[in-house]
Formats: C-alpha cells, sequence, structure tokens
C-alpha cells in the first residue's frame, strides 16, 4: 500500500482520529510493507498511488452553497482532464463511481465506453446489479 495525504487531508484526519499526525506537514506517504522496515528510506519519489497515477481528490465545499458547489464540480473536472492528459487514470483500486462518471468518455474513448455498456448489459440485462451506477441498466 501506498497513499497519499497532502495538509488539508492531513489536518482533517487529524481533527477527526486525533491520531498525533504532523499537522504542520505539506504532505505525508502512507505505507505499509510486507518486507524489511528500513524498505520505505529507499525507493519513494511519487506520490498518489505510486504505480499506477491514480489519485483521490479531495475536494471541501458547502452543499447548500450552490456557488461552492459549481466551482468544485469545475475544479474537479481539471483534475480529472489533467490525470488524463498526464497518463495516468480517473479509476481508483473500486473503478468509477458516480462522481468520476461524467469524465469516463474522456478516459476510456466512446468506443471503449460503448464496449463497456454492452458487457454490462449483456452480464445484467435486468439493471439489478448496482443500479444507478456507472453502466446501470
Amino acid at each position: 500500500m501506498l497513499e497519499f495525504m497532502d495538509n488539508p487531508t492531513i489536518r482533517a484526519v487529524e481533527a477527526a482520529t486525533r491520531t498525533g499526525l504532523d499537522v504542520d506537514a505539506a504532505a505525508m506517504l502512507v505505507i505499509q510493507s510486507d518486507g524489511h522496515a528500513d524498505a520505505a528510506a529507499q525507493t519513494i519519489a511519487v506520490l498518489a498511488h505510486a504505480g499506477d497515477g491514480n489519485t483521490h481528490p479531495v475536494l471541501v465545499f458547502d452543499p447548500a452553497d450552490d456557488a461552492q458547489r459549481e466551482r468544485a464540480h469545475l475544479a474537479y473536472g481539471e483534475v480529472m482532464a489533467l490525470a488524463i492528459a498526464l497518463g495516468g487514470t480517473i479509476t481508483g483500486e473500486h473503478g468509477v463511481g458516480r462522481l468520476k462518471r461524467p469524465w469516463l468518455g474522456d478516459y476510456l474513448g466512446d468506443d471503449v465506453l460503448e464496449l463497456n455498456e454492452r458487457i454490462k448489459k449483456a452480464l445484467d440485462p435486468q439493471g439489478i446489479m448496482n443500479p444507478g451506477a456507472v453502466f446501470a441498466g
């Protein structure tokens, strides 16, 4: 496991968990290894999911404020577009959910998106598996 947290995320996690995180740190890597304890000091020069370019951006806004919600949506779109342009991925280890759905076509391409939709319909013709989510029937 190799996860990245920026300062706002560190502060939010510390406020919720009170585990003693350094709230002044600009960023933090959370690393789990099945190897030796000193392995982390050797191989780390990347952020987020180091192996696949996958990030989990979190934009904090007041959902009751329409203007903030719109700005957050636009900013999130810019993050998704940048990830795609840099050759990364908008998908995570959990796939693409409802939040990232608007950018899935840009990431996959229309032909691959259509193929995925056909596969979903073939496997779930009644649309009962995860209804309302990506590729819902």
